[in-house]
């Protein structure tokens, strides 16, 4: 692969990470997308009974992911595309509101889609709603963790990983406060994102962002206003951040100046 061919990058998370490559425009090409889906949920038993006819979104994206979620499919688009992309991405964004843990033990996202498309009642009524930030949902994600990393191992793409973690933005670029999401304010879920980072630092892996002050929210946003929807600055801090993280083989092409 030349400089001047696009980056690969397989994307795990949520629009934080499809937002910064969208930035990225024709230097970079996702070889997958992953979303709305715990890392608790991908290696935890999936959902038994709740199925295609039960999820009522228009969207296919939208749908695809909540189905997915239902069937832990992160590990199988991981191990086919992480061995022919340059970076594997990953942000944490979609695990703010917690899982499902069902009495036979299959486990949940909870999140917009399952909401919107009407499972969430369903889920409720077989299990019960672990909240993000609590001591069982960081042990039921943290024990995900190692399984995560030996599937990357076993493809020879751990050095690949690379987490986006900026804080939750508490201003919008005009000064006002950001709406909180889903109850949630900025200031609380960064609190509980710290021990996740921490963590992560301690298997070794790298996050970029969060440590950075001063972030902003973007007021017009495409997908409106929330903590996690930033100014296009922020999204070019992230790049920046990427091309340093990723070394000299890959920084070229994750370069500003290149088009």
């Amino acid at each position: 692969m030349t400089s001047r061919s696009p980056l690969r990058a397989f994307l795990y998370g949520s629009c934080v990470a499809r937002d910064t490559f969208r930035t990225l425009g024709a230097r970079a090409e996702i070889t997958g997308y992953v979303a709305r889906q715990s890392l608790a949920s991908a290696y935890g038993p999936p959902v038994d009974g709740v199925g295609a006819p039960d999820v009522n979104l228009t969207s296919s994206f939208r749908r695809r992911m909540v189905l997915g979620d239902l069937t832990s499919d992160l590990r199988s688009h991981l191990l086919r595309e992480a061995p022919r992309s340059d970076l594997v991405v990953w942000d944490l964004t979609d695990e703010r509101l917690g899982l499902y843990v069902l009495a036979d033990g299959g486990v949940a996202t909870r999140s917009i889609e399952s909401i919107d498309g009407g499972i969430d009642p369903v889920l409720t009524d077989r299990g019960r709603h672990v909240p993000f930030g609590s001591g069982e949902h960081h042990a039921l994600w943290s024990s995900a963790v190692p399984r995560f990393l030996g599937d990357l191992d076993a493809v020879g793409a751990r050095d690949r990983l690379v987490v986006l973690g900026p804080p939750w933005a508490r201003r919008m670029d005009d000064g006002t406060k950001t709406p909180a999401s889903f109850g949630i304010e900025a200031a609380s879920a960064n609190r509980a994102y710290r021990r996740y980072y921490r963590t992560l630092h301690r298997h070794g892996v790298q996050v970029i962002g969060n440590r950075w002050r001063g972030v902003r929210a973007a007021h017009d946003h495409t997908w409106g206003p929330a903590p996690f929807h930033y100014t296009d600055a922020v999204y070019e801090r992230l790049t920046s951040a990427l091309a340093a993280a990723s070394g000299a083989r890959h920084a070229s092409r994750l370069s500003p100046g290149r088009r």
